[in-house]
């Protein structure tokens, strides 16, 4: 995807909710005038919102967990431990009281038709990676107002009944999946 943003100069608004990663990406993004970054969290409502992130006291640790966060507590839990399956060592050492590195920041939250209006772009492309909240999203876009031809995102995280939902929203508003 960086590669034909910056081939093609595409526009575009990057969102991340995680202040390293946050920084990461503007750096990513520095030589892209078009691609505007915003720090905060992409929802189907706008406010604030819990975030829960890992972050452990052995560095090896975050190293692993540091870019995954979740609305959903459980499922953070759940993710960090698929995670730190492979490396079993690892995993041994959190295990038992996983929940005391799971953290809790306060972040803002958009919605798409906010940083649509805000920015002035109608998009062509939505690429989400939002760690299970995608579906949430695509079912709170105004597929009337909003329209892009591409759809990309992520469904490993997404519970079945929700992945169903959003996939069969998208195929009766005419999209291919």
């Amino acid at each position: 995807l960086f590669e034909s943003v910056r081939n093609y100069q595409w526009k575009g608004i990057c969102i991340e909710p995680q202040t390293e990663a946050f920084r990461k990406l503007t750096r990513h993004y520095a030589d892209c005038p078009a691609v505007i970054s915003v720090q905060g969290a992409l929802s189907s409502q706008s406010g604030n919102r819990s975030l829960f992130r890992f972050q452990h006291q052995d560095p090896e640790l975050n190293i692993y967990c540091d870019e995954l966060a979740s609305f959903y507590k459980p499922l953070h839990i759940e993710n960090v431990i698929v995670e730190l399956l492979k490396f079993p060592e690892l995993l041994e050492s959190v295990s038992s009281d996983i929940d005391r590195w799971i953290i809790e920041e306060t972040v803002p939250c958009y919605t798409i038709e906010e940083l649509i209006s805000t920015y002035g772009i109608s998009p062509e492309l939505i690429s989400l990676d939002i760690e299970g909240h995608e579906a949430d999203v695509i079912m709170g876009i105004d597929l009337k107002k909003i329209r892009p031809s591409f759809f990309f995102f992520e469904i490993f995280h997404m519970r079945e009944v929700k992945k169903t939902a959003c996939l069969q929203r998208l195929m009766d508003n005419g999209y291919r999946i």
